[in-house]
This record gives structure tokens, sequence and C-alpha cells, in this order.
């Protein structure tokens, strides 16, 4: 398969098509509460697109390696990419199964892109024209570029690292990756920032966005989309909690520049629901007995992998980026991708 695609829901499943083609009437001021009930309505009745995409980690020596489930494309309903708030998306993620990516996965993202997409820059706005108008243009280029499989990275999420305890009542956002085209890392007369993964490597990329945390909880725009992994994941080819991963110190900084994280959610933000769980998934530790409580850091219990996740179904193909070479943006002919991050930055 391309990717680990599920249609979420029996109201989904009946009218997906609809739901990836007909407009709704969103408000004019996405700043009106009317418009976080209504994504968030959306969520819990499970009218919404997403599709899962796999990457696969290794670590340097190749002894551990971790498989996460990345979205393949923002969140959208209505199709529509919608923009979302710091709470927004926290409160979609408890609601999906999903954590908010930490920057160093977002740049796991980046590197295993297919193609490159140009930034959508427009007048910053929190408004449904310039949601609609941002979404709109993306599609057109992904259209242009033939619509190619993998994970399609563009514009910013919300993420989540221990810099968040620092930085109080904040969020902080990530991405509009780019790859400079002027001196001075800049691009088209922009300034950018370095990725955390790989600061000394411009050649790979950078953003224009780097991790900050100029915002509050509430603020959105028409840049912030939702970008999710999934909490389902495998190490070594056992079925893990990535919360479990997150917290771990061997293990954690193959997904996260900052290394073990202390919370897993935007703090904040309230819990919005959780889905029904049905196994019982070991933590990182002794699979048939986990030591990791997902309540002692505000989450819901783990729920089950989507349907056809990829470690449950066929073997991945690997693809090796090495050292994180240029080539490692490589097309994926199967919608993985496969990276060993070697030391050094």
């Amino acid at each position: 398969m391309n990717f680990v695609q599920r249609t979420f829901g029996p109201r989904a499943r009946r009218s997906l098509g609809q739901l990836g083609q007909t407009p709704l009437s969103w408000p004019k001021n996405l700043l009106d509460p009317s418009y976080a009930k209504m994504v968030l309505d959306a969520v819990a009745e499970e009218e919404y697109v997403l599709r899962w995409a796999p990457i696969r980690v290794s670590s340097p020596d190749g002894t551990q390696v971790i498989e996460i489930l990345f979205s393949s494309d923002a969140l959208k309903i209505g199709g529509i990419r919608v923009n979302v708030s710091a709470t927004i998306q926290q409160q979609i993620a408890d609601a999906i199964g999903a954590l908010l990516p930490t920057p160093k996965i977002m740049d796991l993202a980046w590197l295993v892109r297919p193609t490159t997409l140009r930034p959508v820059l427009l007048p910053i706005a929190a408004t449904s024209d310039s949601m609609i108008q941002a979404s709109q243009l993306l599609d057109k280029a992904i259209v242009g570029l033939d619509s190619p499989p993998g994970i399609l990275v563009s514009q910013k999420t919300w993420a989540i690292g221990n810099s968040l305890a620092i930085h109080k009542g904040r969020a902080m956002n990530y991405g509009d990756f780019v790859i400079p085209n002027q001196p001075n890392h800049f691009y088209s007369g922009i300034a950018t920032e370095a990725c955390v993964s790989f600061p000394t490597k411009p050649q790979l990329g950078r953003v224009i966005q780097g991790q900050g945390w100029a915002h509050d909880i509430a603020h959105l725009d028409y840049s912030q989309i939702a970008w999710f992994v999934h909490r389902s994941c495998t190490v070594n080819g056992s079925v893990r909690d990535l919360g479990a991963v997150l917290t771990d110190a061997k293990l954690a900084p193959l997904l996260s520049h900052e290394g073990p994280l202390q919370l897993l959610r935007q703090p904040g933000v309230p819990p919005f629901a959780c889905k029904v769980v049905l196994p019982k998934v070991a933590g990182v530790g002794d699979a048939s007995a986990s030591t990791f409580q997902p309540s002692a850091y505000g989450l819901c219990p783990l729920p089950p992998p989507p349907e056809g996740a990829p470690w449950a179904t066929e073997p991945p193909m690997a693809v090796s980026a090495a050292g994180i070479v240029a080539s490692a943006a490589v097309g994926l002919a199967a919608g993985y991708a496969f990276i060993r991050w070697m030391s050094g930055k």
C-alpha cells in the first residue's frame, strides 16, 4: 500500500467524497468560539480526513529501530486544511489517539518528503478566507507536482517539548521548511533559522519559523495547520506507546532533540475526549508489564493502532539516509522512510 489510510467512522466511510469536497460554512473570524466548536464537533463525529504514513528511525548502531505513523497531510475537514490553535490541535490529538509532534519529528518528516512544497506566505490573518486560500494554494501545488505519495510537509504546526515548561502560558510553533536559495541562508528574501536536528547542514533545509514561543495557546492564523504523530508505534517490531518512547532515556533522543520529555501535551489545555480503548499495549520496558502511565502525563489511555498499520500488515521497505545526506529526501514508493541518525549534527 502507498499509505496507511483510514477513513474514520461510519459517517466518514459513507461520505468521504462529500467530506473531501463540499465546503462548509465557516465563521468569518476563526477566533469566534463557534469555529473551535465546529472543528471539534467534526472530529468527535469522525467527519474528517486524515492519512497516516510510516517513518522508520534507527539508532546509530542499528540496535534500536522505531517506526512511527505521521500525518501524510494535515488534517482536513470539508476539504480544507483547518487552522488550529495549540488548544484545538491538542484536543484533536486527544480524540484521535495522537500526540503533537516534536520539532525533531517534523524534521524527520521533512527529510523523507517525496518533493518540496513552497511555503504559502500570506498576510497574517485568522479568517476563513485566508484558511481556505492557503489550503487551496497547497492543493494546487500538490496537483501540479503530480500528487506524489509520501509525507508532504507544509506550513507550521504546534509542537511539544520541554521548553514549554520554561515558556509558561506559551505554545511552541515550528515549520515553514525551505531550502535556502540566497546567501546567508535566506529564502527569497526571507531570513531562515536552523532545523533542530541538523543545524549545521543548511543544504538539507531550514525553517522560516524556528522554535517560537511568541504565541499563547489560543493563537491561530492561516499558517498553523494540524500535524500529528500517532501514539501507537513500534520499537524493534514490538508495539509501544509513543509516550513511553518519548520519555525513555535511550529512545527519546531519536525523536526529540531535547532528549526525554517531561511533558507530552500542550500545558494548560484540558483533555477533550478519549477514544475507546481495546488492547493493552506495553511501554518501553517488559512487554508484559509497562511502567509507563499515560494518565501521569494527562494522556488518554492508548487506543489501538489505526487499521492497516504497516507493522501489522506488510514488511517495510527501508530507504537509508545514513549520515543524513542530501539524498535523504527520496521518493517513497511504498510510503516508507528509513532514517539512521548518526552521531553529530
